[in-house]
């Protein structure tokens, strides 16, 4: 871990929204261990069951927040086609991270080229989490 990396994990991060979805119980868990912790204060999240599809449909009708966390079912096809058609109903400028169950580099850097803050691999930790998150606000807030 860089020094920056490190500094960004052990600072309040920035008040912001974050609409997290997830497709498994665990990751919901997950989430919900970093809305207790202390960098997390000024922090507002809300989580919903659901993956992608359930993502896009709630943007049809409500504004997207600063960043959107989004968990990918274990066989996503067309992940890239998907999170464009998520991106189409989403705000400009809104930050995105996506969670997953399998560890691939290739997508990894399809997804970052499409703007994407970060891809994590399951199963997720606080640190983790919260790590990812202040580094998708700090893209989204420069």
């Amino acid at each position: 871990m860089s020094a920056q990396q490190s500094a960004i994990q052990q600072t309040l991060l920035p008040r912001a929204s974050i609409d997290a979805f997830y497709a498994d119980t665990a990751t919901r868990d997950a989430l919900g261990m970093t809305v207790g912790d202390w960098r997390m204060a000024r922090v507002s999240v809300n989580t919903h069951e659901g993956g992608l599809e359930t993502a896009t449909e709630h943007y049809k009708s409500q504004p997207s927040p600063e960043l959107v966390v989004v968990e990918l079912p274990s066989a996503a096809n067309d992940v890239e086609g998907a999170i464009e058609q998520l991106a189409s109903y989403c705000r400009p400028g809104t930050g995105a991270i996506i969670l997953g169950q399998t560890n691939d580099v290739r997508l990894y850097r399809r997804l970052t080229e499409m703007g994407v803050s970060d891809y994590l691999v399951g199963p997720y930790g606080t640190e983790e989490l919260i790590g990812s998150f202040a580094k998708g606000l700090a893209n989204v807030s420069g």
